[in-house]
C-alpha cells in the first residue's frame, strides 16, 4: 500500500505480475460492482482495487487509461490508508498527487470507499473517477459504499471458501472426508461454510452447517440425490456443471441456484467446487454458501441504481436502457417513437415557501398521475429535482403528440392538496422524435432538451416540438460545452475588468473580474454565451477556480502601482456548495499574496436564498477570513430580506433596471432610496449597476450611494485598458497632493 513519503506526495506502487489469493478471486461479480459503481454515480471511470502482500493493483476498472494509473492507485491508497471514505472534488490543488512537470493530470474527481473484510481488514478501494471536478450527491455516495460494503463481503466469502478448498489434496491422493485424517474432520466439521463431497451424483458427505443450511440432518442428507435439492428450472444447469467438473477435472468457478430444503422453502445458495478424486472414481468437494440475504441486498442495490428513490420511477440509468433497446427495435421494424422532455414551472418556489416536504409530496403525487396517464408500454423516469423524461415507442402513423403534450400538462397542473393547501404547479415540454429529430439517443435527448428550453422561454406551461432550429441550438450548445473543456487548457479564456467608482470622490476603488472567450472560430464570446452552459455541464467549477486565480493576481500586481484597489468575483451557487470553496480561496489569495481584505465575493440573491447548510458556512467562513461578500442584482429575488441580517453581507448591488429609469420613473426612484437607506441602516455599503447618464449619477448621489459601475464610468477594460485607467488615477492623486 502506498504511504505520503517525506515530501507529502504520494508514492505510486505498479501492479505486480503475479498470481496471489486476491488475484485468483477473479469473478464477474467484481467487475458488475465497478459497472454499477459507475452508473450510480454518473462517472465515466470506475475501479475495485485490491492490496496484497504490500502490492496495490486493479482487479477491476473502467475507464481509467493506463497513463492515469499511477494516479488513481495513489488515491485508492489514500483512501485505505485513512480507513474511511475519500472525496475530493478537484485533485489537481492537492499536491499528494501531483506528478512532475509533464503530468497531464486528467484525473480531477475522485471518490473511494475503502473495502472492508472481516478475515483481513482493509483489502482495497471501490472508487469512481472523472476528467472533470465536480462532486457525488448524498443517494449516490450512500450507493457506492453500499457497493463496497458488498465487495467486502464477497471477498470474505470467497475468502473462507479458499481456506476450505486449499485444503484439497492433489487427485488421486485424497482420502474421503468421513475416513480421513482426523484433523482435517475436525477442521470440516466446525466450518461456517456448508460443506460436501459429491461422488456418483449423490452426496457422500456433508457437514453439519451444510445440513443447517438445507434443514436436514447428516444422516439425512449422506445419500440423498443432489438433484433432488435443486429448483426444476436451474437442475439441468447444475447437473451439466457437475458432469463437466468431473469429466475434465477442473471446475469453470462459482455458481449460484435456487436450492430446496426440507420444509420446502427456497433458498439461493452460491456454490464453490473442486474435482477430486476417491476410490479410484471422479469426485467433487465443495463449499456452499446460503446467498439469499445477499442476493436480497443487490435486488436493493440494483434498485437504488435504476429507481428513483422518492418517486419510485426509473432514474436516468433505466431510461437510458430502455431507450436505447426502444431505438434498436425502431432501427429494425422501421418504426418511430418520441422521448419528451418534461421540466416544472418554478418548482424552487414551492420548496421554498411551502417546505420541501411539500415539494416532495408534490413530485410523487405528479409521479403517480403522469403514471397512470400514459400507457403500460410508455417509460416515465425523474432524471432531476424537478425533471422528467417520457419514452413513447412505437409511434402509430399520425399519431397526434400534441395532444399527448396537452395531457401531460393538464395532468401536471392539476390542483394538489396537501396539508389542508392546495398547490398547483405547470409544467414546459419539449418533444423529440426518431428518426426525425435524431438516429441516436444523445441526438433526442439534446433536441428534447432544446425544446424544452424553448418552451420554458415562451413562458412555461407549454410545449414545443423539435424543430431544425432547435437542433442547430442544442448542437451548438454540445459544441460550446466540448469546445470549453478545451479553453481551459488552451488559454483561450481572459479577464476584462469594469472599474467600481466611489460616488464621493469619484476615485476608482475597485474592479469587478468579468470573464471573456477568446473562441478560436466564433471569435469573441461574452460570458452570457457559455456561462449557462458551464453551470449545467458542471465546468463551472474549474472556471470560477480560473477565474478567481487570474483575477487575484493580477490585482496583486496593480497593487505594485501603489494603488490599493479591490477585486469583485462572481462565485456561481455550484461553487458556494462546494465544501472546499474555502481552501479554494485560501489557496488563490496566498499565491497571489494578497490580503483577505482585498477580495470581495459576489453572488446572487438567489444563493442566500438557498440557506443551505454548506451555502450558509462558506459564507461566514470567508467572511470571518475577512473576504467582502456582496449580493448582486439585488431587488430582483422574490425572497425575503431576512437573510441581510441572518448572512454575513457586506454590501449590496442594486440591479441596473432600478437605475436605467431612476430619473423618469418615480417607483423606481422610490425603490433606490429605500435600498439605500435599509442598507445604511443595516452598516452596508451600497453599489448601483448599470449607470449610463450623468443625470442617474446626480440621483445617486442624492440618495447616499457609495459606489457606482457602468458605462458613464468605464467599460470593461482588458489589462492594458486598466493600467491606462490606473495611470490616470494615480496622475489625479499626484495633482491632490
Amino acid at each position: 500500500m502506498s504511504s505520503p513519503n517525506h515530501s507529502g506526495r504520494i508514492s505510486r506502487p505498479t501492479a505486480p505480475d503475479r498470481t496471489g489469493t486476491l488475484v485468483g478471486l477473479a469473478e464477474a461479480l467484481f467487475d458488475e460492482i465497478t459497472r454499477q459503481a459507475a452508473q450510480v454515480c454518473g462517472t465515466p471511470a470506475a475501479a475495485l482495487s485490491l492490496v496484497e502482500d504490500g502490492h496495490h493493483w486493479f482487479k477491476s476498472r473502467g475507464g481509467v487509461s493506463p497513463a492515469e494509473t499511477p494516479r488513481a492507485i495513489a488515491l485508492c491508497a489514500e483512501t485505505i490508508r485513512r480507513k474511511h471514505v475519500l472525496t475530493l472534488p478537484d485533485v489537481r490543488p492537492d499536491e499528494r498527487f501531483a506528478g512532475g512537470p509533464e503530468d497531464p493530470l486528467s484525473i480531477r474527481f475522485f471518490a473511494g470507499v475503502p473495502i472492508l473484510t472481516a478475515r483481513a481488514g482493509a483489502i482495497g478501494t471501490l472508487s469512481v473517477m472523472d476528467v472533470a471536478a465536480r462532486e457525488l450527491g448524498t443517494e449516490q455516495l450512500a450507493s457506492l459504499t453500499e457497493l463496497a460494503r458488498e465487495a467486502g463481503r464477497q471477498f470474505d466469502i470467497r475468502l473462507g471458501a479458499n481456506e476450505v478448498l486449499a485444503r484439497v489434496p492433489p487427485a488421486g491422493a485424497a482420502p474421503e472426508p468421513a475416513t480421513g485424517e482426523p484433523e482435517f474432520r475436525q477442521l470440516v466439521e466446525q466450518l461456517p461454510l456448508g460443506t460436501y463431497l459429491i461422488q456418483d451424483g449423490r452426496y457422500r458427505y456433508a457437514n453439519p452447517k451444510l445440513a443447517e443450511i438445507l434443514g436436514y440432518t447428516q444422516p439425512e442428507l449422506v445419500g440423498s440425490d443432489v438433484a433432488s435439492l435443486v429448483v426444476d428450472g436451474d437442475r439441468p444447469n447444475v447437473l451439466s456443471r457437475i458432469r463437466e467438473s468431473l469429466a475434465s477435472g477442473a471446475t469453470d468457478g462459482p455458481y449460484t441456484f435456487r436450492a430446496i430444503r426440507k420444509d420446502g422453502e427456497l433458498i439461493d445458495v452460491e456454490v464453490h467446487e473442486n474435482a477430486t478424486e476417491i476410490d479410484g472414481r471422479a469426485a467433487l468437494i465443495g463449499s456452499l454458501l446460503d446467498v439469499t440475504d445477499r442476493k436480497r441486498a443487490e435486488d436493493q442495490i440494483s434498485e437504488r441504481a435504476f429507481v428513483d428513490a422518492l418517486t419510485r420511477l426509473p432514474n436516468r440509468v433505466r431510461f437510458m436502457e430502455r431507450l436505447e433497446t426502444a431505438l434498436a427495435q425502431s432501427r429494425r421494424y422501421d418504426r418511430k417513437l418520441a422521448v419528451v422532455h418534461l421540466d416544472l414551472d418554478a418548482f424552487k418556489f414551492v420548496n421554498d415557501n411551502w417546505g420541501h416536504d411539500a415539494g416532495d409530496r408534490l413530485l410523487q403525487s405528479l409521479a403517480l398521475r403522469l403514471t397512470r396517464g400514459v400507457r403500460e408500454v410508455d417509460t416515465i423516469a425523474r432524471i432531476g429535482p424537478d425533471e422528467f423524461l417520457v419514452l413513447v415507442p412505437d409511434l402509430r402513423q399520425g399519431e397526434d403528440l400534441s395532444r399527448f403534450a396537452q395531457k401531460l400538462l393538464a395532468l401536471a397542473s392539476r390542483p394538489v392538496e396537501i396539508d389542508e393547501r392546495t398547490l398547483q404547479i405547470t409544467a414546459s415540454i419539449g418533444i423529440a422524435t426518431y428518426p426525425d429529430d435524431g438516429q441516436d439517443a444523445e441526438a433526442l435527448l439534446r433536441n428534447a432538451d432544446a425544446a424544452m428550453y424553448r418552451a420554458k422561454d415562451l413562458g412555461g406551461n407549454t410545449f414545443e416540438l423539435c424543430t431544425p432550429e432547435l437542433t442547430a441550438m442544442a448542437v451548438e450548445r454540445l459544441e460550446l460545452q466540448s469546445g470549453l473543456r478545451l479553453a481551459l487548457d488552451r488559454d483561450e479564456l481572459l479577464l476584462h475588468y469594469q472599474p467600481l467608482v466611489s460616488i464621493s470622490t469619484g476615485r476608482m476603488v475597485g474592479l469587478e473580474a468579468l470573464v471573456r472567450w477568446q473562441h478560436p472560430q466564433k471569435g469573441f464570446l461574452p460570458p452570457l454565451t457559455f456561462i449557462p452552459v458551464a453551470e449545467e455541464s458542471g465546468l463551472i467549477l474549474p472556471l470560477g477556480d480560473w477565474v478567481l486565480r487570474a483575477a487575484t493576481r493580477q490585482l496583486k500586481a496593480w497593487h505594485a502601482t501603489g494603488l490599493a484597489l479591490r477585486i469583485s468575483v462572481n462565485f456561481s451557487a455550484r461553487q458556494f456548495r462546494e465544501r472546499n470553496l474555502v481552501h479554494t480561496v485560501e489557496s488563490a489569495l496566498s499565491e497571489a499574496g494578497l490580503e483577505p481584505s482585498h477580495l470581495e465575493v459576489e453572488i446572487t440573491e438567489s444563493i442566500a436564498m438557498e440557506g443551505a447548510e454548506i451555502v450558509v458556512a462558506n459564507l461566514n467562513l470567508l467572511r470571518s477570513m475577512g473576504v467582502g461578500i456582496a449580493i448582486d442584482d439585488f431587488g430582483t429575488g422574490y425572497s425575503s430580506m431576512t437573510y441581510l441580517k441572518t448572512f454575513p453581507i457586506t454590501s449590496l448591488k442594486i440591479d441596473r433596471s432600478f437605475v436605467t429609469d431612476l430619473a423618469a420613473n418615480p417607483a423606481d426612484a422610490g425603490i433606490v432610496r429605500a435600498i439605500v437607506e435599509m442598507a445604511h441602516g443595516s452598516k452596508l455599503g451600497v453599489i448601483a449597476e448599470g449607470v449610463e447618464t450623468q443625470e442617474q449619477f446626480q440621483f445617486l448621489q442624492r440618495y447616499g450611494c457609495d459606489e457606482m459601475q457602468g458605462y458613464w464610468v468605464s467599460r470593461p477594460l482588458p489589462v492594458d485598458g486598466v493600467d491606462r485607467k490606473i495611470e490616470e488615477e494615480l496622475a489625479l492623486w499626484r495633482q491632490g497632493n
